[in-house]
C-alpha cells in the first residue's frame, strides 16, 4: 500500500533552511521522506509512543512524522538536525 506524503509548514521551513546550509543533506532527507510512501516504518525509524508518531534518523538529521494507515498518509511534522549521529 502506497502512502501519500503530506508536509506540514514547519517541515517545509526546516527543509528549506537545511537546503541553504547543506544541500546534499537536504537531498538525502527528501529522498528518505519520499521512500516513506512505500515503507513508512524503515529500519532507521523509531516508533514514539503508540499514536503513530515516528522519528527517522539520517546521520546528523532527523525527520518527525506521523503514519496514518486509515487515510494512507505520512505527515512530515519536522525536519531538523540531531544532537549526534546515530
Amino acid at each position: 500500500m502506497t502512502h501519500s506524503i503530506i508536509w506540514k509548514a514547519e517541515a517545509i521551513e526546516g527543509a528549506a533552511r537545511l537546503h541553504k546550509i547543506d544541500p546534499i543533506g537536504a537531498d538525502l532527507i527528501l529522498a528518505a521522506v519520499y521512500d516513506l510512501a512505500d515503507n513508512p516504518a524503515p529500519g532507521n525509524s523509531v516508533l514514539l509512543g503508540d499514536a503513530g508518531l515516528r522519528r527517522l534518523l539520517l546521520g546528523y538529521y532527523r525527520v518527525l512524522y506521523h503514519v496514518s494507515d486509515g487515510t494512507v498518509t505520512v505527515t512530515v511534522m519536522m525536519v531538523g538536525k540531531a544532537a549526534e549521529p546515530r
